[in-house]
């Protein structure tokens, strides 16, 4: 009997998951005649999925609202706050140009938050680390006392020089370079 059941189980109960981790799967298996009880499990397996999909679809609506508001009223000191806790989750809600834009509003009030400062340094790892690095510089120029700014251009501008280098790490003529940039903005 416990081999029947050991059988029953790989052989029906094993797959069944398994294949309920695609849309393909879910719908294959709800259609098929099983017993009642893998068929209640896929059930609540599919009302699950769906229930995270809806949640997970709200809140990127709730980012994309957020940020429409934010770039149209780019004062507004609740926004900016409620974009640093939310966009870093977000960030394929940016194109290049609106990440810019949205970085700009954020960083001189934010830029010592941690999860914008992991965002940003991630979003510098792409083809966007020139582009980071200035904006980092420029915020320095507008506001030059603001030590979260110059350590964050610190850190973009060791990821964008570091990014042509064959073993990724900035050499001290790198560091040199940043240094100078970061001085020659401050004053």
């Amino acid at each position: 009997m416990i081999e029947f059941l050991y059988f029953i189980g790989i052989v029906v109960v094993v797959p069944a998951v398994l294949l309920t981790q695609t849309s393909w799967g879910r719908n294959f298996c709800l259609g098929l005649p099983l017993p009642s009880a893998l068929k209640q499990f896929l059930g609540k397996q599919e009302k699950a999925y769906q229930s995270k999909k809806r949640a997970h679809e709200q809140e990127l609506e709730k980012a994309r609202t957020l940020k429409i508001q934010l770039l149209s009223h780019p004062q507004d000191q609740t926004l900016i706050k409620q974009g640093a806790a939310s966009f870093p989750r977000h960030s394929s809600l940016f194109s290049a140009s609106e990440l810019i834009q949205v970085l700009e509003i954020m960083l001189p009030l934010t830029s010592s938050d941690p999860s914008v400062r992991r965002w940003v340094i991630s979003s510098s790892r792409g083809s966007l680390s020139g582009n980071l690095y200035d904006l980092c510089l420029q915020l320095i120029e507008q506001n030059p006392d603001s030590r979260g700014l110059k350590s964050l251009a610190l850190e973009v501008g060791r990821v964008h020089y570091s990014k042509n280098r064959k073993d990724k790490k900035p050499t001290i003529y790198d560091e040199q370079a940043i240094n100078n940039d970061i001085a020659a903005r401050s004053r």
